[in-house]
């Protein structure tokens, strides 16, 4: 209710009461809440964004990782077929490496040449030292009804004794037993035995 008897304000008195509703009216406002959530805001998106690139950081390491982990259980995989293969070729006599000793080598030869249906008899041993290895020769001289059955003996000893070479191959036809004289030269380095 507005009371009739009272005086009209005077312009000071205006201009007071007016700052005085206006102060009232910035204090009734939250503006310090809105403040605060946009510097809130700011900071979530800040920390979002920082997460968004450690998981992305994250994600490459893990690929980078499981690359690697695939490569090395490709590796131990290739490590356990060469040590099969080793243990394989030592329970058959034969040498493991290609430069590993090979202490069954004559027998080998032999037996690769009974399987070729050949005689082998007793080399003609040499060795020397080339570089902390030995290098061994074995010559053989034997007869054959066929080259064929030499070639084969001779597929058959490199075959069974990785690192076996043939240096050298002499053939001699003997018309008159209808077969060859051959004189075959066998070579491996060997790194010394322990």
């Amino acid at each position: 209710m507005i009371d009739q008897n009272r005086q009209p304000l005077s312009r000071d008195d205006r201009d007071e009461l007016a700052s005085m509703a206006a102060a009232a009216a910035r204090r009734a406002r939250p503006a310090h809440l809105v403040g605060a959530a946009a510097v809130l805001l700011v900071g979530a998106l800040a920390m979002a964004g920082s997460a968004l690139l450690s998981r992305q950081s994250a994600e490459r390491a893990l690929n980078r990782a499981t690359a690697e982990n695939v490569r090395a259980v490709a590796l131990i995989d290739e490590i356990k077929r060469i040590t099969q293969e080793r243990q394989d070729a030592r329970g058959q006599g034969g040498a493991a490496g290609e430069n590993d000793p090979a202490p069954t080598f004559l027998t080998q030869v032999i037996a690769a040449g009974t399987e070729a249906n050949l005689t082998v008899g007793a080399p003609q041993e040499s060795s020397s030292t080339v570089g902390g290895m030995t290098r061994r020769n074995y010559q053989y001289s034997l007869t054959a009804p066929t080259t064929e059955a030499l070639m084969n003996w001779i597929d058959k000893v490199r075959a069974r004794i990785p690192g076996t070479h043939v240096t050298s191959v002499s053939l001699t036809p003997q018309p008159a037993s209808r077969s060859w004289a051959a004189t075959i030269t066998f070579s491996r380095l060997e790194r010394p035995s322990n």
